[in-house]
């Protein structure tokens, strides 16, 4: 995802809001729930995505970046996202949940099928979040173990090549 996310949801024009059906206090909704749950919901990306189209006049692909409408499929874009694991559909937003499923990277990540609007969450952007840490807590020493064996068999020099 982009550098400065926050300062380009809070740039999106007035025009693009009103494109998609979204107002100011939309707008600043998404700044809230971004900085607070790295979560972004489908509306929001729709505007943003819109916004950055349109300024750079590319507007004639949106459609098939985006997809029609939340609900009649998605776009090429969410596709890759979610393929790459850069982020996660979700439905259930309320709170952050600690006895979700783990994320696995490469395997299939089972989506929560709820009620409500879809969101997506962008877990490289969790450790930016406080709720975050009031849930689960900071970072422990004792959870982050490496260790690293060098066995005999290795040739002299093997690092410096």
């Amino acid at each position: 995802m982009r550098y400065r996310l926050v300062q380009q949801l809070e740039s999106i024009s007035v025009d693009t809001l009103i494109g998609e059906h979204a107002t100011i206090r939309d707008r600043s909704n998404w700044v809230w729930t971004f900085k607070s749950k790295a979560m972004l919901c489908h509306q929001a990306l729709r505007a943003l995505v819109k916004h950055q189209l349109c300024s750079e006049g590319m507007q004639d692909i949106f459609e098939e970046l985006m997809g029609r409408r939340p609900h009649r499929g998605k776009g090429k874009l969410f596709s890759l996202l979610e393929h790459f694991e850069l982020c996660l559909e979700v439905r259930h937003t309320e709170a952050l949940n600690p006895q979700a499923s783990e994320f696995v990277p490469g395997e299939l990540w089972e989506t929560t099928r709820g009620q409500g609007e879809c969101w997506y969450l962008f877990p490289t952007y969790l450790n930016q979040t406080e709720e975050v840490s009031e849930v689960w807590g900071g970072d422990h020493p004792k959870d982050l173990h490496i260790r690293a064996y060098f066995s005999p068999e290795i040739p002299e020099g093997f690092f410096q090549r």
